[in-house]
């Protein structure tokens, strides 16, 4: 497998920003998730290194990255990205964003036209956001959204027990969730599965990063919180939209979705027996579908 190392840069914005680096050949970008790192990529960028260059960053506020300046939107995590292809002269490249990730993504694609020239999105929220729900007395799910950043940040079911269990390094109980929303399918080794939950606890960006995926809209309708921008028209590339059958975070329903939105330069990939981190699930499928559209 290709060698790949931990590097940094310090961008023209003040932030040091950490990424993983290897492989020669035609460029991919990978942009992980909520609460994870480049590391959480695992075996994938290894195996990806021995045909392409790859690059694998580190958001503001996660893995080794530096948090100085608080993100707000989506927009912040995209200039880094975009300061980043600039420092390390980085264009023409396949953009793979995971998770959040993607939707990070989505926003630098139409942001930034003339850097990435193909997309995958990743197990990927929509380009609508990811919406949080208030709760009833009974922990029921209603259907009106948080307005504001301090009530969101009050979740009881969904948001506050992570950032307690953060805060207070309460490792077991991340694991838990990890076991039933993220690994549910297949997971790793324990040794691996620890470096990972060591990464995990380096979040420091998870209270702001709840907030902008809640707000992001690059959609043509209103999520509950925000009108759309209709921003999603700038995304003209192809596309390729990765659905685990099995992902119980994001649901394949929302990657139709996000398909309708970006328009006929998108198609929907449905991998069978996956969850919301394929590449520990059926990780010599990922890469077929990879180089299927990336040759």
């Amino acid at each position: 497998m290709g060698k790949v190392e931990l590097k940094k840069v310090g961008l023209k914005n003040g932030e040091v920003i950490g990424y993983r680096e290897g492989g020669e050949g035609k460029t991919i970008l990978l942009v992980h998730g909520n609460m994870v790192s480049s590391n959480h990529w695992g075996e994938l960028l290894e195996r990806l290194a021995d045909d392409y260059h790859v690059v694998a960053v580190d958001l503001r506020g996660a893995g080794v990255s530096s948090y100085n300046r608080p993100i707000e939107t989506f927009k912040d995590f995209a200039e880094d990205i975009k300061l980043l292809c600039d420092e390390l002269n980085l264009r023409d490249f396949l953009l793979i964003g995971w998770s959040m990730g993607g939707g990070i993504s989505q926003g630098f694609v139409a942001d930034y036209q003339g850097y990435a020239n193909s997309l995958i999105l990743y197990e990927s929220i929509p380009c609508s956001g990811y919406s949080y729900h208030k709760k009833g007395p009974n922990g029921e799910i209603l259907p009106e959204c948080y307005q504001n950043k301090e009530e969101l940040l009050q979740d009881r079911i969904q948001l506050k027990p992570m950032i307690d269990a953060l805060e207070n390094n309460n490792r077991s109980f991340i694991k838990y969730l990890w076991d039933q929303l993220v690994l549910n399918v297949v997971k790793p080794g324990d040794e691996e599965y620890e470096k990972l939950l060591d990464d995990i606890f380096m979040t420091r960006n998870l209270r702001d990063a709840a907030w902008a995926a809640h707000s992001f809209n690059i959609s043509h309708m209103y999520n509950g919180v925000t009108q759309g921008s209709g921003e999603v028209d700038n995304i003209t590339i192809p596309v390729r939209i990765f659905a685990g059958d099995r992902d119980v975070i994001v649901p394949s329903n929302l990657a139709y979705f996000t398909a309708k939105e970006i328009g006929e330069n998108a198609e929907i990939v449905i991998l069978n027996g996956c969850g919301h981190a394929p590449h520990y699930d059926n990780i010599a499928l990922v890469i077929e579908k990879i180089k299927e559209f990336y040759r």
